[in-house]
């Protein structure tokens, strides 16, 4: 997999402004967070793994939740606008449809696999802040009518009864099967043996959406 993706999570950490101490708290938390959970994790534990007081903590977030929203909502502040602007940028080059899902399966397996922490850590906490869930859902909403219309060259070529939301569905719920099994389940793959699997899952979605009339 090229190195086609230039802005990370870890990229903007160590780039926002921010006192360098929160910044420790950040990072301390990340590394918690994704060897032990979110529910298993305690402020005094962070403040140790930062090596700093739970007071210094407090300074920073009012609470654990106000930790953790600040861990994470960047991620749909900063880091998903910036890697959807290239990548739509870049989409748009694609002609052919087959040419555009595999750019789509490769890119974004990408980007959760240079995300890997704060990925799991964002898709352990989703499942039950609902604060997250909103805030995550107007995303995608705003996303999907800023960026997609029926004009783009993928949809004249796929069959009509398919909708940007099953698309889009279809390759997620592929992709990250393939990033649980690998990063939660410890299954030992290769990166020869993931990119297999990612042309597997190209040949899947292809031959499910293209155009019969064709």
């Amino acid at each position: 997999m090229s190195e086609t993706i230039m802005t990370n999570y870890e990229q903007w950490l160590n780039m926002a402004e921010m006192p360098e101490n929160k910044r420790k708290i950040l990072e301390a938390t990340i590394r918690l967070y994704s060897k032990q959970g979110i529910s298993n994790t305690s402020t005094s534990q962070i403040a140790k793994e930062a090596g700093f007081s739970k007071a210094l903590i407090f300074k920073f977030f009012t609470n654990k939740h106000d930790l953790t929203m600040n861990l994470l909502t960047p991620i749909l502040d900063h880091i998903l606008p910036a890697f959807t602007s290239d990548f739509f940028e870049d989409l748009e080059k694609k002609a052919e449809v087959k040419e555009i899902i595999h750019y789509i399966v490769f890119n974004r397996y990408q980007f959760l696999m240079e995300n890997k922490e704060i990925v799991l850590i964002f898709l352990s906490e989703i499942l039950i802040n609902e604060e997250l869930q909103q805030d995550f859902f107007s995303y995608i909403d705003s996303n999907n009518k800023n960026n997609w219309t029926r004009e783009h060259s993928l949809f004249s070529k796929i069959d009509e009864k398919i909708t940007l939301t099953s698309l889009f569905s279809a390759i997620a719920s592929q992709i990250l099967m393939l990033f649980v099994q690998c990063l939660i389940f410890n299954k030992k793959m290769t990166e020869q043996q993931q990119n297999q699997r990612l042309e597997e899952i190209v040949d899947l979605i292809y031959n499910g959406v293209k155009n019969r009339k064709e």
